[in-house]
């Protein structure tokens, strides 16, 4: 039955997030080369109509691509909010828990799909950056594959690591991805305290969200403080506290996640208050 929630939760949210990706697929070459005019301006005439025109068109091509991908990322958060809120707080929670499946279920089908989303959203949106800077001219395939090389080759003056350190890269991506997951946790616990109210319901969750927001970075600051302090020579060395550092990260992300996984399975299993 699991299965077919978390297929049901993924057709009822790609009907919105697919059209969406398809039209930042359509927009993006659109913009881009309305960008490109900026450059083909320069062997126009400074003072020629056509060289107003492309400038036009090239500022207002970068603006229409800064909205698009700051709507994109603004458009997938409010979608999972609000299919989170209206399944589980409002009238359509009704047939949502008539479903023979427990609430943990319910929870992680929701959590889980909106996860996947988050991710896609986020490689679709550097997929559209690069295809951008390609077609707009900005940045050459060359340029762009000799600024790779330069980077990889720079990699342990950016970041304090060496290119060779698998085991950095994957705890930094490992914290990255579980604290995608700790940020749906915070979000849909918080939907859930905000709905054992009867008034002001919104309003009421935003404030549980910041709280535990800044609770939640005050314990975790703490938490790392000790390591953070650590002599900045030891960490020359070697990319043994680094590592710890990232490790830290990932397991804080990871009880975040599960502890607000668990207390919203149990409001909703609990106590419902639906209107």
């Amino acid at each position: 039955m699991l299965g077919k929630l978390i297929k049901h939760e993924f057709k009822a949210t790609g009907r919105f997030f697919l059209p969406m990706y398809v039209f930042i697929i359509i927009l993006t070459p659109i913009f881009s080369l309305s960008i490109r005019m900026l450059n083909d301006s320069d062997s126009v005439d400074t003072y020629s109509v056509g060289s107003a025109m492309s400038t036009l068109l090239g500022f207002g091509g970068i603006s229409g691509f800064v909205i698009m991908m700051m709507g994109i990322f603004m458009a997938t958060f409010i979608l999972i909010v609000l299919r989170f809120y209206r399944t589980t707080a409002t009238s359509e929670a009704y047939l949502t828990f008539t479903l023979p499946v427990n609430a943990w279920e319910i929870v992680f089908s929701k959590t889980l799909c909106g996860f996947i989303w988050e991710i896609c959203t986020g490689i679709l949106a550097g997929a559209a950056i690069l295809c951008m800077t390609f077609i707009s001219g900005l940045w050459s395939v060359q340029e762009f594959l000799k600024s790779m090389s330069d980077f990889l080759s720079n990699f342990q003056t950016f970041f304090g690591l060496d290119p060779s350190d698998i085991l950095s890269l994957v705890l930094i991506l490992l914290a990255a991805l579980l604290g995608v997951l700790a940020s749906l946790g915070k979000i849909f616990l918080s939907i859930s305290l905000g709905q054992l109210f009867n008034n002001h319901r919104i309003l009421i969750s935003i404030g549980f969200y910041l709280a535990v927001y800044v609770a939640l970075r005050f314990v975790g600051s703490m938490t790392s403080l000790p390591l953070l302090m650590i002599e900045s020579d030891s960490m020359d060395t070697s990319n043994y506290y680094l590592n710890i550092l990232y490790s830290i990260t990932a397991v804080q992300n990871l009880i975040i996640a599960v502890v607000c996984f668990i207390i919203t399975t149990i409001i909703l299993k609990k106590h419902l208050n639906v209107r």
